[in-house]
């Protein structure tokens, strides 16, 4: 059984350092300023995958992470909600 962020070594699947920026707790436009520098910065160091938290309160800063993706589909080649966030996958 496969897992989010993990890797398939010899029939066992080893968890792999994920790039990861935590929304929860901020204001919108806060939260929308630090998504478009954490992808920039990622984009930048050729990042593969992703993680965006956004927690599971009103839903705001799920809005502000799907927003993201909304904007930059041409960058995205998937996505998986995972409960309080987000994994992308970054086009090459």
């Amino acid at each position: 059984e496969s897992c989010v962020g993990c890797v398939d070594v010899l029939g066992r699947y080893l968890r792999l350092d994920v790039p990861e920026v935590d929304l929860q707790g901020l204001r919108q436009h806060i939260g929308e300023a630090r998504v478009e520098s954490f992808m920039r910065e990622q984009i930048a160091n050729g990042a593969r995958t992703v993680k965006i938290i956004h927690g599971q309160g009103q839903g705001v800063m799920r809005e502000v992470a799907y927003d993201w993706i909304k904007k930059h589909v041409h960058r995205v080649a998937d996505y998986q909600d995972v409960g309080p966030a987000v994994i992308i996958y970054l086009k090459r």
